[in-house]
C-alpha cells in the first residue's frame, strides 16, 4: 500500500515540477516575452565584465552615465557569466530553472509535506498559472526569495525552532544584491515582528495563548536582516530606487502597473485564491496575527498594481499551508518525503536534458526573439551604419543594448535615470497626446526605431522630415531626411 501510494505521489510531483519546464523547452517563450528586462540585465552584465567594473545605471545610454552601481548588479553579473557558457540559451535555461524552483516552493508553501498532498499540488498549479506572465528577471529572484522567507517564518512559528532565523541575514544579504524588491521582504519580516509583539501583549492580558517564539528573538533577526540589506555597493540607494519606482508617475502609463481590471482569467483566480485564504483563516479562528495582517496588506497592494500579484499569491499559499493543516500519518509522511525527493531529482534531470536540447545556433534563438523584438531592424542599423543618435522604444532598450552595443540608446529599463517630467513626456509623445516636436530626445535623434503598431511610429512615417528605411510586422525604422 505504501509502495503504491509512493508511486502515485511520485508521478503527481514529477508532473508538477516538470510541466512548466517542458512547456518552456518547447516554446522558448522567454526569448520573446514582451516587456521583459532580461535583455537589459544580460547586456548590463556583459558590458560590466568587458570593462571590469560593476554594472552601473546609465551605461550604454545617451544620458550622462551614473556613478551609482545597479541594485541588481549581482544578478547581472551571474547572468553574463552563464552567457559565456551557454550563449543566448542562458535565457530559456534560466527561465526553466526559475519555473522548477517556483513549482517546488509553491508546493511547500501550500503544505505539501505536512498536509494534504493533493490539495498542495492543486494550489501550486493554480499559483503557477496566476503568475505565468512573470518571466525571469531580477524580480523573479525576489519571488523565490520571498517564498523562502515566508516558508521559514511559518515553519519557525509552528515548530518554535529559533535556529531557522539564522538563515534570514544571509538571505537578505543575497537578496539586497540581486534585486531592489528585497524591501518587500523587509516589510514582511517587520510585520511578522510587530504581530509577534502584539501576540505577547495579548497573552499578558490573558486574551490568547503564548507563542512558541519570543518576540525579542524575531526583533533581533529583523535587525540583523536589516543590517545585512545595507551590505551592498549601493548601500541605502536600493531603498531610494524601490520607493521611487513604486511612487513614480510613470506607472500610470504602464499596463502592468494598472489595478486588476478582471479582463484575464488569472485575475479572477487570484481573487478566488485570496477569498479562500480569508475564509480559511476565519474557519480556523487562528490566533496567529502575522499571516492575516500580512495577507490584508498584500491583497490591497497586489490588487492596486497587478504586476505585484505574486505577493498576495505567495502569502495566500502560506495561509493554506499554515496552522490547522492536517498532520499526515507516519506511513503517509514517509511516502510523501520519499516521492518528493525522487520527483525533485527526476525533475532536475529533466531540466538538464531540456537545457541541453535548446538550439545553440544564435540565428534560431534570435528568430524566436524576433516575434516581439526588432531583430531584423537592428541588423539593418548595423549593416547600413545608420547615423546616430538612436531614438528607440523604451521596452526595446535592453535588447538594443545587447544587439547594438556600439549604438547608445535613448531609453532603456533603467528608469531611475530619467526625471519624472522626461518620462511622462516620452509616454505622452508615444501616444501623440503631445506633438512629437516637443520631445527633445526625438528632435535630436537621427535614426528612429519604434514598434510598427505604435501611434508615434505611424505618425512619423507620414511626416515629410522622415523616410522609412525598413519595416516589418514588428518594427519600423526611420531616418531623418
Amino acid at each position: 500500500m505504501v509502495q503504491k501510494r509512493t508511486v502515485l505521489y511520485f508521478i503527481a510531483l514529477l508532473l508538477l515540477f516538470s510541466a512548466a519546464v517542458l512547456v518552456e523547452a518547447g516554446t522558448l517563450r522567454s526569448l520573446s516575452a514582451p516587456g521583459s528586462d532580461t535583455w537589459q540585465h544580460l547586456s548590463s552584465g556583459i558590458w560590466a565584465m568587458q570593462h571590469h567594473v560593476l554594472p552601473q545605471l546609465g551605461q550604454q545610454t545617451l544620458h550622462p552615465p551614473s556613478s551609482h552601481v545597479s541594485p541588481c548588479w549581482l544578478y547581472d553579473w551571474q547572468l553574463a557569466t552563464a552567457y559565456q557558457l551557454l550563449g543566448l540559451a542562458v535565457i530559456p535555461a534560466t527561465q526553466m530553472t526559475f519555473q522548477l524552483s517556483i513549482a517546488l516552493l509553491t508546493f511547500l508553501l501550500a503544505g505539501g509535506l505536512y498536509g494534504r498532498i493533493w490539495r498542495a499540488c492543486a494550489l501550486s498549479v493554480l499559483a503557477q498559472y496566476c503568475i505565468s506572465s512573470v518571466y525571469v528577471v531580477a524580480g523573479g529572484c525576489s519571488m523565490l526569495l520571498l517564498a523562502t522567507l515566508v516558508l521559514l517564518l511559518v515553519a519557525a512559528r509552528q515548530s518554535g525552532n529559533v535556529k531557522l532565523f539564522y538563515w534570514l541575514p544571509p538571505i537578505f544579504l543575497l537578496w539586497a544584491n540581486v534585486d531592489f524588491q528585497f524591501v518587500y521582504g523587509i516589510i514582511t519580516l517587520a510585520l511578522f515582528t510587530a504581530a509577534s509583539f502584539t501576540e505577547e501583549l495579548c497573552q499578558i492580558k490573558g486574551w490568547g495563548s503564548a507563542s512558541k517564539l519570543p518576540a525579542k528573538t524575531i526583533a533581533i533577526a529583523l535587525a540583523a536582516s536589516l543590517a545585512a540589506s545595507f551590505v551592498t555597493p549601493t548601500f541605502f540607494r536600493s531603498y531610494e530606487i524601490f520607493f521611487a519606482r513604486v511612487s513614480s508617475p510613470i506607472n500610470q502609463y504602464l499596463k502592468e502597473c494598472d489595478s486588476m481590471a478582471f479582463h484575464r482569467p488569472q485575475d479572477y483566480l487570484v481573487m478566488l485564491l485570496v477569498m479562500g485564504a480569508f475564509l480559511s483563516l476565519g474557519y480556523r479562528r487562528t490566533r496567529m496575527l502575522a499571516l492575516p495582517f500580512i495577507l490584508i496588506l498584500a491583497t490591497l497592494w497586489s490588487f492596486h498594481a497587478r504586476r505585484d500579484a505574486w505577493l498576495v499569491v505567495i502569502i495566500a499559499l502560506a495561509v493554506y499551508g499554515g496552522e490547522g493543516a492536517d498532520l499526515p500519518t507516519v506511513q503517509r509522511l514517509y511516502a510523501v518525503k520519499r516521492a518528493g525527493l525522487q520527483a525533485l531529482a527526476s525533475s532536475m534531470v529533466v531540466l538538464v536534458i531540456a537545457v541541453a536540447l535548446i538550439p545553440h545556433k544564435p540565428s534560431e534563438l534570435l528568430a524566436r526573439a524576433g516575434k516581439e523584438y526588432p531583430v531584423a531592424a537592428a541588423e539593418v542599423i548595423r549593416s547600413q551604419h545608420l547615423p546616430q543618435p538612436l531614438f528607440n522604444a523604451l521596452e526595446w532598450g535592453g535588447y538594443l543594448n545587447w544587439a547594438l552595443s556600439e549604438y547608445p540608446v535613448t531609453y532603456n529599463s533603467d528608469t531611475a535615470l530619467y526625471d519624472e517630467q522626461m518620462a511622462v513626456r516620452y509616454y505622452r509623445a508615444m501616444k501623440v497626446d503631445d506633438p512629437p516636436q516637443q520631445l527633445a530626445e526625438l528632435q535630436n535623434s537621427a535614426t528612429v526605431l519604434l514598434p510598427k503598431s505604435s501611434i508615434l511610429g505611424q505618425a512619423l512615417a507620414n511626416l515629410p522630415g522622415y523616410h522609412t528605411v525598413y519595416s516589418d510586422d514588428v518594427a519600423i525604422l526611420l531616418v531623418k531626411n
